[in-house]
């Protein structure tokens, strides 16, 4: 990939933490976090905004921290949650938090079979679902399985202006998908993007 000064600045910013930018990498439950703890919040607001739920997906559970908490969610919500990451080391040593929280857990690649068959049947079961769009490479994980999520449904990426552009998500809004909440897709560096599928076209 190559990065421009715009993208660059962005991934600076990630270990400075003052009242506009807070630091990443820090801990949840003493495993390392891949985002910043405002992420939790925005995520929250956004469960609680949008009761219809009635499953989660996450592609890229990555050392897992956002996975405990979606799973903490799925608990308080009644609903499941899935996650798949191909790097195994990196959610180890959670994993037996991950069972408690009754978090389905996939070692494999989300675009070789059986996964994509595997999340396309979790999405048609359980729509609306929220899916999370987390791993190593969000825009093809946005157009693969974005445009399954039903009405009422969420899409979230990370890293939003670093990994996934403006382009990137322009095919969701043919499609019917809109800006949720846009104002805190930047918040605190939290470069996280949700939106939410209004009509199916």
């Amino acid at each position: 990939m190559v990065w421009d000064k715009h993208q660059s600045e962005l991934w600076a910013r990630k270990k400075i933490n003052d009242d506009k930018t807070w630091e990443w990498y820090t801990n949840f439950v003493g495993q390392r976090m891949q985002h910043n703890y405002w992420e939790y919040n925005i995520v929250g607001q956004t469960l609680m905004d949008n009761p219809q739920i009635r499953g989660i997906v996450e592609i890229g559970t990555g050392c897992g921290g956002l996975t405990m908490l979606l799973g903490l969610w799925g608990v308080r919500l009644g609903i499941p949650v899935v996650t798949v990451e191909t790097v195994h080391a990196l959610y180890k040593p959670i994993e037996k938090v991950l069972d408690k929280l009754g978090v389905e857990v996939y070692n494999k690649d989300c675009f070789i079979e059986p996964m994509p068959t595997i999340i396309y049947d979790f999405i048609a079961d359980f729509d609306p679902v929220y899916l999370v769009c987390d791993g190593g490479d969000k825009p093809k994980e946005l157009i693969t399985f974005g445009p399954s999520v039903g009405e009422g449904g969420l899409v979230s990426a990370h890293d939003w202006e670093c990994e996934v552009l403006p382009s990137d998500i322009k095919p969701l809004y043919d499609v019917g998908f809109v800006p949720w909440k846009e104002e805190q897709w930047t918040e605190k560096n939290v470069q996280f993007i949700t939106l939410q599928r209004k009509e199916l076209k």
